[in-house]
């Protein structure tokens, strides 16, 4: 991998949130251009592990977004993640192009399911404390917020 340039330590503030921003939207367009292979990619593992559902649970107690627990429902009781890493290409900040990573599955989830929030809330900082579970359907190739009792969203 390429050494990072230290930034120029003489700008202006306009200077460093120009950057900043130009950095953000190249982290967004290569997080999206990575998107549905990652997905695919992870759905088609699971799939192939007989995995119905993960469920991603946000510590409550934490305003950060650690995740607390990934349960895995599978077609039958042997079903588990997959012990073996997944490779994946994943957008780092400040790279030009995505860098193929060997991942863990919790990893893979845990990226994808913050990619998931990203998509829905942003950059902005989201109360994670209101965060419920993301559930990743395997069948359906989809993740979404879970449905809060009665049958309204968490997001």
């Amino acid at each position: 991998m390429p050494a990072i340039a230290l930034p120029d330590l003489d700008l202006s503030p306009d200077d460093v949130l120009s950057r900043y921003d130009a950095n953000l939207r190249e982290f967004r367009a290569l997080s999206a251009q990575v998107r549905d292979q990652n997905r695919t990619a992870l759905f088609e593992a699971l799939t192939r592990a007989n995995i119905a559902f993960v469920i991603v649970s946000f510590n409550r107690d934490d305003d950060e977004g650690r995740i607390d627990d990934l349960a895995v429902i599978g077609a039958d009781r042997a079903a588990h993640l997959p012990e073996n890493p997944i490779s994946l290409p994943i957008a780092l900040w400040g790279l030009p192009a995505p860098v193929l990573l060997d991942l863990s599955y919790p990893h893979a989830i845990e990226r994808l399911a913050f990619d998931f929030i990203e998509q829905n809330h942003g950059s902005r900082c989201i109360a994670f404390t209101n965060l419920v579970n993301i559930i990743f359907n395997v069948a359906a190739r989809s993740i979404a917020f879970a449905p809060r009792r009665g049958g309204k969203s968490n997001a």
